[in-house]
């Protein structure tokens, strides 16, 4: 087998395990979902289906030539993710005491069209920061 064949299996090989893993765009689709209902979830997968695609974009427009001419933009990237995850663990928290408070029929679930496109937001943020979506495009 020759070096390029290798290195091909090698790149498919790490792909299909970033993509079989689930990362902070998956846990935070389920967390809206339970949260605020299918709908929400439903437009937060939109955005992170969209980043991906930016992503994808990205790949083939030769993203990471500009990004390793830049030595500093990987830490802007690593801290963005640092902050994502921070964020979801607020989330979590969040999310354990919204669903205590609709158990008890306090809190109704949101379905405005401007909370759907606050969740397609940040489905587009968390992919676009999420540094599993960087290493694995």
């Amino acid at each position: 087998m020759s070096i390029i064949d290798m290195s091909a299996i090698t790149a498919f090989a790490a792909y299909a395990v970033g993509t079989a893993c689930p990362g902070p765009g998956i846990m935070s689709i389920v967390a809206i979902s339970v949260e605020s209902g299918r709908r929400a979830g439903l437009f937060q997968a939109l955005g992170i289906m969209v980043g991906s695609q930016i992503w994808g974009l990205g790949a083939v427009s030769g993203l990471a030539r500009l990004v390793s001419a830049y030595p500093g933009s990987p830490h802007i990237i690593e801290l963005g993710a640092g902050l994502v995850l921070l964020w979801l663990g607020c989330k979590g928290m969040k999310l354990n005491f919204a669903m205590k408070r609709r158990a008890t029929g306090i809190e109704p679930i949101p379905r405005t069209i401007g909370q759907m496109k606050v969740h397609f937001c940040r489905g587009l943020m968390i992919n676009l920061i999420n540094p599993k979506a960087v290493l694995v495009w």
